[in-house]
């Protein structure tokens, strides 16, 4: 009788130790498996931000190149290069200072209206290859005017739009679009919710010119690109790697 208690409490201690072990074991594993899932993401979020950053950034050299490019085949060419990989580039697009100023003498001629007309004109269309929306950033510059939109959307994040308006070129805004009415531009940039329809129009053969992703648009992009695929990433690998875990155990 001696025996068998022995050996019933023996059996008992062990099962209880081993329930223990495996619970605290797995603690263990877990913590050590958010840590290194963590560096990886970190790792990962670098790489790919390095080539994000290299693509977008075009050298000086390059940017000659790519707008001699974009004068003979056109738009549609840059916007080709610029989707290697098959990455989500910054497409920015910027009408040099000089030229804005000329454009601006020419329609101040012909009548405020035909300002108000081709402003209005300027904010609508969508860029799209094969169904890939490409992050589309307009900078508009004049002495007073700088109007900054910012598109980002990144696999299946929703468009993150961005509008900066100065508080100097604010009110020549709010000024000229008063004329035809607020409603009108209210109603241009709510179509198709959230899209921010966006386009260049070309006014008597001016030609466009692309320059390299300025540095401030560049940083809030980086910045929302990490912390959103950061959140994203760490949920899935977290999931993945205790999913694993679980099957081997």
């Amino acid at each position: 009788s001696l025996r068998r208690v022995v050996t019933t409490l023996q059996i008992e201690s062990l099962r209880r130790v081993v329930t223990i072990l495996q619970i605290e074991g797995l603690r263990l594993v877990v913590t050590i498996l958010q840590i290194e899932a963590l560096r990886l993401v970190v790792t990962i979020l670098q790489i790919e931000a390095l080539r994000l950053v290299v693509t977008i950034l075009l050298q000086i050299e390059g940017l000659r190149r790519v707008v001699t490019i974009l004068k003979i085949e056109g738009l549609r060419r840059v916007v080709t290069i610029l989707q290697i990989e098959g990455l989500r580039l910054v497409v920015t697009i910027l009408l040099q200072i000089e030229g804005l100023r000329r454009v601006v003498t020419i329609l101040q001629i012909e009548g405020l209206r035909r300002v108000v007309t081709i402003f209005l004109r300027l904010v609508v269309t969508i860029l799209q290859t094969e169904g890939l929306r490409l992050v589309v950033t307009i900078l508009l510059q004049t002495e007073g005017l700088r109007l900054f939109v910012t598109i980002l959307q990144i696999e299946s994040l929703r468009l993150v739009v961005t509008i900066l308006l100065q508080i100097e070129a604010l009110r020549l805004v709010v000024t000229i679009l008063q004329i035809e009415g607020l409603r009108l531009v209210v109603t241009i940039m709510q179509i198709e919710g959230l899209r921010l329809v966006v386009t260049i129009l070309q006014i008597e053969g001016l030609r466009l010119f692309v320059t390299i992703l300025q540095i401030e648009g560049l940083r809030l992009f980086v910045t929302i690109l990490q912390i959103e695929s950061l959140r994203l990433v760490v949920t899935i690998l977290l999931q993945i790697e205790a999913l694993r875990l679980v099957v081997t155990i």
